[in-house]
């Protein structure tokens, strides 16, 4: 019972809030004649007896962009880039050798930016200049104070490796 009372209060209370705004939603405008006629905001007035008004002759219609086919790696970097998401870490490799490592701070169609860690400031990078993109940081190098940005296989192949070290001179050792 509690909750169709509920239902029924809240409807009312949008068919209200709609009434209220009937007004301004059926506002007229008065014409030459006297007549009234909804309003149109795309609609231009042109004064009686004007016949060459902009709005009775068709309007030359838009040429459209056709988009322009971009490479395969730059619709795979901005599908990535796009994937980590705004206000994620990011580490970018740039085509000149650069690599920058920050968080996504804008998303644009053919660049965004990126608020580096190290450097302490948003950096503008078009799609067209990255090589690839990697969520993450990467590693601080203790010795140099540089990121490093190893591939993700590095490690597990160090651990095997370390692993295997370790159990193979066991077998051994058994007997």
């Amino acid at each position: 019972m509690y909750i169709r009372s509920c239902l029924a209060l809240l409807i009312t209370t949008s068919f209200v809030m709609l009434l209220l705004q009937a007004p301004a939603i059926c506002r007229t405008l008065p014409l030459q004649n006297g007549q009234a006629e909804p309003a149109n905001p795309n609609r231009r007035n042109i004064p009686a007896g004007d016949t060459e008004g902009s709005d009775l002759t068709p309007e030359p219609a838009t040429p459209k962009q056709t988009p322009t086919q971009a490479d395969p790696q730059t619709e795979q970097v901005k599908r990535t880039v796009r994937r980590i998401g705004l206000a994620s870490k990011i580490t970018v490799f740039l085509k000149n050798g650069d690599d920058l490592h920050g968080a996504v701070a804008a998303l644009d169609q053919d660049k965004f930016q990126v608020a580096e860690v190290d450097q302490h400031q948003l950096i503008t990078i078009e799609y067209k200049d990255v090589k690839k993109v990697r969520s993450g940081y990467g590693g601080l190098n203790l010795f140099t104070g540089r990121r490093t940005s190893q591939p993700h296989w590095v490690v597990p192949v160090i651990t095997i490796g370390l692993l295997g070290m370790l159990i193979v001179p066991l077998f051994f050792l058994r007997d």
